[in-house]
C-alpha cells in the first residue's frame, strides 16, 4: 500500500512539473526596464502598456533596476527577464553603453528590443520612440528669449554617447553663439554629488546663467541651487514629484514633459504587430509640453502628466 502512495505522488509531481514547464512555455511575456523605480514616467509608460495588452494574450511584467549609490544598473533586470523567458524587452536606457550590452543579451536570447524615451539608438533595436529633439530645442529657445540678463547657458547631460541629447546641445550651442552667451557642458555620469558641486563652482562664476538638465532622475537639489542663486533659471526633463514641487515653487523655470503613456502604448502595440508578422516604424515620435508654473495646473496640460486615455 505504501509503494502505491508513492507511486500516485511521484506521477502526480510529473505531472505538476510537466504542467508547469508546459505552461512556461505557452506564457507570451513582455519585459519592461525603467531607469527608475517609481516616478512619473515609469507609471505613465506602464499605465500604456497595459492599456495597448488588453483583449491579448501577452503580458507584461517589469524588471526594476538595482539603484545603489545613485548608480542604475538595468544589466541585473535583463539577466532577469531572460531567466523568465521573455521574448521582448521595452527598456528605457540609463546610457548607451548600457543599451549596447542589453542588446547584445537580446541578440544571444533572440529577444525584441523596443528602446523609448532616452532616443538612444542601437541598429538591433526594432523600434525607438521619443520626443523629436530638435522640435524640443527651438521652443526652448523661445523661453531662452524671454530671460533678460542671461549671460551663460550651462547643460548637464548624462552620457557623451547619448546622440538624442547630443543633438540639443549642438542647438543650444549654436544658440549661444548667435546671441553672445557663454556655453559649457558637464556630463555626470549618475554622479549627484560631483554634479552639484560643479554646478555650484560654475555658478560662482556665472550668476545669470540658465542650467539645462537633461536628467531624467537627477535628484540634483536644484531648490538648494535656486536659493544659493535667485538669479538662475533651470530648465530640466526630471517631471517627478519631487520637480513638479520645486516648479510650483518657483525653483525651477520648467520642465519638459514627454508623452510617457503614448510610448509605452506605441511600444506595446508595435511588438503585437512583429508577433503578426506586420511591418512597423523604425522611428516615432511623441509629444511633448514645456510646462511653466503658469500651466501646470490647466486641464490642457493634466493629460500628459496624468494620463488614463
Amino acid at each position: 500500500m505504501r509503494k502505491i502512495i508513492i507511486f500516485i505522488i511521484c506521477i502526480f509531481l510529473i505531472f505538476s512539473c510537466s504542467k508547469e514547464n508546459e505552461n512556461k512555455i505557452n506564457v507570451k511575456r513582455i519585459g519592461f526596464i525603467s531607469f527608475e523605480t517609481t516616478g512619473n514616467a515609469r507609471n505613465q509608460i506602464i499605465k500604456g502598456t497595459i492599456k495597448a495588452l488588453q483583449n491579448s494574450d501577452v503580458y507584461l511584467k517589469e524588471y526594476k533596476p538595482i539603484i545603489s549609490n545613485n548608480k542604475v544598473d538595468q544589466i541585473s533586470a535583463m539577466e532577469r527577464a531572460i531567466k523568465d523567458e521573455c521574448f521582448a524587452i521595452i527598456i528605457s536606457p540609463i546610457s548607451k553603453k548600457t543599451l549596447d550590452s542589453i542588446v547584445n543579451m537580446a541578440i544571444k536570447n533572440n529577444i525584441i528590443v523596443i528602446v523609448i524615451q532616452s532616443g538612444i539608438y542601437n541598429k538591433y533595436s526594432k523600434l525607438t520612440i521619443s520626443s523629436n529633439i530638435e522640435i524640443i530645442a527651438n521652443k526652448l529657445e523661445l523661453y531662452f528669449d524671454d530671460i533678460k540678463n542671461k549671460d551663460n547657458i550651462l547643460m548637464i547631460s548624462v552620457d557623451p554617447n547619448n546622440s538624442y541629447y547630443n543633438k540639443l546641445a549642438l542647438k543650444i550651442q549654436k544658440y549661444c553663439q548667435e546671441n553672445n552667451l557663454g556655453y559649457n557642458i558637464y556630463f555626470s555620469n549618475q554622479n549627484v554629488s560631483k554634479t552639484e558641486k560643479f554646478i555650484c563652482d560654475y555658478l560662482k562664476k556665472h550668476q545669470n546663467s540658465i542650467v539645462v538638465s537633461c536628467e531624467v532622475t537627477s535628484k540634483i537639489p536644484f531648490d538648494k541651487l535656486k536659493k544659493e542663486h535667485p538669479k538662475l533659471n533651470i530648465f530640466t526633463f526630471d517631471s517627478s514629484l519631487e520637480q513638479i514641487k520645486n516648479l510650483e515653487n518657483n525653483n525651477i523655470k520648467s520642465i519638459i514633459v514627454e508623452d510617457y503613456f503614448s510610448m509605452g502604448y506605441i511600444a506595446t502595440k508595435a511588438i503585437l504587430n512583429i508577433l503578426e508578422s506586420k511591418n512597423i516604424n523604425k522611428k516615432v515620435n511623441t509629444k511633448f509640453i514645456i510646462l511653466t508654473k503658469d500651466t501646470m495646473f490647466l486641464e490642457s496640460t493634466q493629460w500628459i502628466l496624468f494620463s488614463t486615455k
